[in-house]
């Protein structure tokens, strides 16, 4: 039996660099850890979950990414403007690089919150992304 195919690590620095070279209101602020006392907006990349797919000689991976987006301007448009860049940069995205073959990154779903300190707001984007 073969091992898990897990490019989560490759997905990581894909989404970074379309992310920080997109032009985003969040400009350059992807992270990923989060440095202490980062300036908003800011991205973030969440967690990612890899379901193996083996298929006769067919061997890749599903995997759900969650990009987070944090703002703190009050009227939230900020964070609805970066969550709609960030969906623009990354739905159906060619992300393959001839390292990997990506045959799908699509959004699956976001969420805009209210974090509980008061003072944050919070986007969860999460993408779905199928590889060979």
């Amino acid at each position: 039996m073969s091992a898990i195919v897990d490019q989560s690590g490759w997905l990581q620095t894909r989404f970074v660099g379309l992310l920080k070279n997109g032009g985003t209101v969040a400009a350059a602020r992807i992270y990923c850890p989060v440095p202490p006392g980062a300036q908003f907006p800011y991205v973030s990349i969440g967690d990612v979950q890899v379901i193996n797919q083996r298929f006769e000689c067919l061997q890749g991976a599903e995997y759900f990414v969650t990009v987070h987006a944090w703002s703190r301007d009050r009227s939230k448009l900020e964070l609805r403007q970066l969550g709609k860049q960030i969906t623009a940069l990354l739905d159906d995205a060619d992300i393959s690089d001839g390292e990997v073959s990506v045959n799908t990154c699509e959004i699956d779903n976001s969420q805009y919150m209210d974090d509980p300190d008061g003072n944050t707001f919070h986007a969860a984007l999460t993408f779905h992304v199928l590889t060979d």
